[in-house]
């Protein structure tokens, strides 16, 4: 556990405040604040982009569930289809 909170701490996220004995861990809040405002545009564009790897995806398995006379019409194994 020592370990990770050396890591914390030099990391800036924990601050530590000697008391006599003790020794109380605090979290520091503006880290996180940090890191939450630089992921904010990811978590706008990234459902997104998530979205059209499903369906791709799920376009690829319908492809394949398909018997082969169907699917000639389709890409043939060497070809990709771009997202």
């Amino acid at each position: 556990m020592s370990e990770h909170l050396r890591i914390l701490l030099e990391s800036g996220v924990v601050e530590v405040q000697a008391e006599a004995n003790r020794r109380h861990d605090k979290l520091r809040v503006k880290p996180f604040q940090q890191m939450d405002a630089w992921l904010d545009p990811y978590r706008r564009t990234c459902p997104e982009r998530y979205d059209k790897l499903d369906h791709y995806l799920q376009q690829l398995k319908e492809q394949r569930e398909r018997p082969n006379n169907e699917n000639s019409g389709g890409m043939s194994h060497g070809e990709q289809n771009d997202v």
